[in-house]
């Protein structure tokens, strides 16, 4: 498995991996791996954003929005 792979790299030796996390890989000159990384923190993470409630508060127009488009969070009049 590639944990195994990576423990027996990094006892033979220093182990340098280039991540790149847009592609989801990590690599070095022995070693390749895939990284599973949630779409939401890859966004985060290269775009700098880091703050969401902020990113929220500065959105309320969208979240507004998608409220009225969630059919279980409307309230039928009598």
């Amino acid at each position: 498995t590639n944990l195994k792979k990576l423990q027996t790299t990094i006892s033979e030796r220093n182990l340098f991996l280039e991540i790149d996390i847009s592609s989801g890989s990590a690599n070095s000159e022995n070693l390749n791996l895939i990284l599973k990384i949630k779409e939401s923190s890859k966004n985060m993470f290269l775009s700098g954003e880091w703050d969401a409630t902020s990113t929220l508060l500065n959105n309320s127009d969208l979240i507004e929005q998608k409220l009225e488009e969630l059919p279980y969070l409307r309230f039928i009049e009598e």
